[in-house]
């Protein structure tokens, strides 16, 4: 099983800042966000944690890694889509001096380039290439954990699911959340979903914001 987990709240999140590359660590809520997801994931048998080099991802995956005695390997495959103009930005002032493109973006993410930053299929490939080594690097019979983006797994489930990448904000990927993956070989055309957006360990609380 490939266990695919969000990344925990940020204080950009709360803010309603977009959050792409800029390199922004978990809030309290997130940490203890993080906390939660190790103690729900620590006896599913784990054989290796992998995490974006992102640090709201590092700090989500090491409790975990800590807990099973591992070190989480890093990818750089597996960053959050590059948010170019837009990163850092309130929400509500993209919506104010983009508001057409942002707005395409978001009915069709994978016909438009944001201003500075990737296409979406830049971001699939890179993703699904960032994967397919790490399950090439395992047997099929070992669990695997992958902390990452709500946006690279978003690609990951629909490149599975075999959907269309214009679709990928039908589906909700919460902060904190786990969505697993059966994988049968060494690629993701071996493979099927699983589970999505579990969060039943976080309690009450949860956020979804983007980023």
């Amino acid at each position: 099983m490939l266990y695919l987990i969000r990344h925990g709240e940020t204080d950009f999140h709360v803010q309603k800042k977009a959050l792409g590359r800029l390199d922004i660590g978990l809030n309290e809520l997130g940490m203890r966000q993080a906390g939660l997801v190790a103690e729900a994931l620590r006896g599913k048998g784990i054989k290796a944690v992998y995490s974006s080099p992102l640090a709201r991802c590092l700090q989500t995956a090491r409790p975990l890694a800590e807990a099973l005695g591992l070190e989480v390997g890093v990818r750089e495959g597996l960053q959050e889509i590059d948010l170019g103009e837009w990163d850092g930005m309130p929400f509500s002032r993209i919506y104010e001096e983009g508001g057409e493109v942002f707005a395409r973006w978001l009915r069709s993410p994978a016909e438009v380039r944001i201003p500075g930053g990737e296409l979406l299929e830049e971001v699939r490939e890179r993703v699904i290439g960032a994967v397919n080594g790490i399950m090439a690097a395992h047997s099929t019979e070992e669990d695997l954990a992958v902390f990452s983006h709500g946006g690279p797994l978003r690609l990951l489930l629909f490149e599975v699911m075999g959907l269309e990448a214009n679709r990928i904000f039908r589906v909700e990927v919460d902060l904190a959340s786990i969505s697993a993956i059966k994988y049968f070989g060494d690629s993701l055309d071996d493979a099927a979903v699983a589970f999505i957006n579990d969060t039943c360990h976080l309690g009450a609380r949860r956020s979804d914001t983007r980023g």
